[in-house]
């Protein structure tokens, strides 16, 4: 399990007016719970992004301005997440600013007391909100545990993979080169001419089989994804796309490295390699667009996009007309927090747009 930080149990409490500031914070500390006591909207919101087990906000902090920061910052919020607020509000104008809270949505742990209320009443909602809280921590906490998972499953498929490849050329190709080294040796001995054809087909034979092996060697763990990085590795697979069948990859890359971590570096990879392999067997060009970004806040995007056949995007989102391979590749994504955008129209071309969060970050920010 994760640890919390201490910003994740902490309470925050806004009210502006009067003692209603310190006799919350009272009652809270009172029952065992560790109050923050927040000056203005600005040090709330501060403190809202460094974590919080939820906030106690009464009516008079609750300026339009404030909802609507509220309402974007829980938007952003991680999927596991929804921060539990008790707003106190008066009788006379609780009715009136429900309405005006209608940017922060339906949400199931918005709990609205009237005011005047007994400490008692605060502490009893304040101790179920973080009990929610906690919930949500623990939902967070198995998330990443998943994440973590699903890379070592690629990672220890990758290793396979690079056994593989590596048998193949230290081994296999090897005994094929003096397989063929001693053929020629035979060769200049031999005067038959029906048996020199039969040694020149086997010859031949043994020549595809070592660039067969060569080229299965480099599907299945390109050397240059390890030595040079993720951005190599995508330039690498443009070229090799253009040389093998024929597609035209342009590649853009802003964030040479990638992913620190391995794993992920290994999906976008093969992610990339299958949708561009999509292209040729799909899309009826020979043009395609290879492009990998980094947002400020770590996420990795990554877009192949092609101006050919295209197919009904939203039947292929909803599941009922998907490909196995968009299907396998949307789970696989989904498993590490990442999740898969398809853009396309029967003759309109297609986009696909990956995006990977930096591994256990979302799953770790309290709100």
């Amino acid at each position: 399990m994760i640890a919390s930080e201490p910003s994740d149990r902490q309470v925050l409490v806004l009210a502006p007016v009067g003692r209603d500031a310190e006799l919350a914070g009272r009652a809270l500390a009172a029952a065992g719970i560790e109050p923050r006591v927040c000056p203005d909207p600005e040090a709330l919101v501060a403190c809202l992004q460094a974590g919080a087990g939820a906030a106690v906000l009464t009516e008079e902090a609750l300026t339009l301005a404030l909802v609507a920061r509220l309402a974007e910052q829980f938007e952003h919020q991680p999927q596991w997440s929804d921060l539990p607020l008790v707003l106190l509000l008066s009788r006379e104008h609780l009715s009136s600013r429900a309405g005006g809270l209608d940017p922060l949505g339906r949400r199931p742990n918005l709990v609205l007391l009237e005011r005047p209320t007994s400490g008692r009443v605060l502490v009893a909602a304040v101790k179920a909100a973080i009990a929610a809280r906690q919930r949500q921590y623990q939902v967070r906490d198995l998330l990443v545990q998943l994440q973590q998972l699903a890379l070592e499953l690629h990672q220890a498929e990758h290793r396979e993979r690079r056994r593989l490849a590596e048998l193949l050329h230290d081994h296999l190709q090897q005994l094929l080169v003096a397989a063929r080294f001693h053929l020629g040796r035979l060769r200049a001995r031999v005067d038959d001419p029906a048996i020199g054809i039969t040694v020149d087909s086997v010859d031949q034979l043994l020549d595809e089989s070592i660039s067969v092996s060569r080229s299965l060697t480099m599907e299945l763990s390109p050397p240059v994804l390890h030595e040079l990085g993720l951005g190599a590795g995508l330039h690498w697979l443009g070229r090799w796309m253009q040389e093998k069948h024929g597609l035209c990859t342009h590649v853009h890359v802003e964030d040479s490295e990638g992913p620190q971590s391995e794993g992920l570096r290994v999906l976008l990879f093969q992610a990339a390699r299958e949708l561009l392999f999509n292209v040729v067997k799909h899309a009826g060009v020979q043009e395609a667009w290879l492009e990998m970004t980094r947002t400020a806040d770590g996420c990795f995007h990554l877009m192949v996009a092609d101006e050919g056949a295209g197919f009904n995007g939203q039947a292929n989102h909803k599941g009922g007309s998907a490909s196995f391979g968009l299907f396998s590749l949307r789970q696989r994504l989904i498993a590490v927090g990442g999740e898969v955008e398809i853009d396309s129209r029967p003759g309109q071309g297609t986009r696909i747009r990956l995006t990977v969060p930096p591994l256990c970050d979302d799953a770790s920010e309290p709100v």
